[in-house]
């Protein structure tokens, strides 16, 4: 409850001037009239499917931070759970603060090419962490399977490589930088406070199976959120 409390605060909060803006141009035709035909009611959809994208984004946004949290990639304030509604607030208030911050204050063509430069490279990391995986791990259980390996993650990786080289010059820079921001946090904080590095040096008895409960010690208060 308190995660759509915020998520909902914060969407009111950058989406509202503009949507109304937009709505109000769209909806109204030459002369001051209502206009509620194909085009206007197309308009709607868009905005509600939008809008529903951006508040599963963000849930989906402080549940990461949870569980790199959880897994000692991130300090334990974000995984702080909130002891009545189950659900880490602290990582939801953040994620609705950066964004509301950066929909507002920046040019949205920057914010959508960033948008894109950061999927594309994370569609490229997991085409290269399925081969990798075939490789290392070829007998592992696995829910889906994709077909043509390494054939169709090499394509993927090519693809999503093009789409990258076409974007412009200035949006590539600014990825490297918050590229090599990401890098320096994980090599200074994460990859030294993590579960399986405390595990190789003999700091816990061993290093949890993804997806089963978080270690003893982050007692009850770091389980696992709630999506209410």
């Amino acid at each position: 409850m308190s995660s759509f409390i915020s998520l909902f605060t914060s969407a009111i909060a950058f989406g509202t001037i503009i949507m109304f803006g937009a709505l109000g141009e769209i909806l109204t035709e030459k002369g001051g009239h209502l206009n509620l035909g194909v085009p206007g009611i197309m308009y709607i959809g868009a905005i509600c499917g939008l809008t529903s994208v951006l508040l599963v984004m963000s849930f989906g946004q402080s549940r990461v931070l949870f569980v790199m949290s959880r897994d000692g990639l991130l300090p334990k304030f974000f995984g702080h759970v909130h002891p009545k509604y189950k659900t880490p607030a602290r990582s939801s208030m953040l994620v609705c603060v950066v964004t509301a911050i950066t929909a507002g204050f920046l040019p949205i063509n920057i914010v959508a090419e960033m948008t894109n430069i950061g999927t594309l490279c994370a569609f490229i990391i997991v085409s290269a962490a399925v081969i990798v995986l075939r490789k290392k791990n070829p007998n592992q259980v696995r829910a889906f399977k994709c077909p043509l390996v390494p054939l169709v993650p090499l394509l993927a990786i090519a693809f999503c490589g093009v789409l990258i080289y076409m974007l412009p010059l200035v949006t590539q820079i600014r990825f490297v930088v918050w590229l090599l921001l990401g890098l320096a946090i994980y090599f200074g904080y994460g990859y030294n406070h993590s579960i399986i590095s405390q595990a190789r040096r003999g700091q816990l008895g061993a290093a949890p199976i993804p997806g089963t409960a978080a270690p003893a010690e982050q007692g009850v208060h770091e389980g696992h959120p709630a999506n209410h």
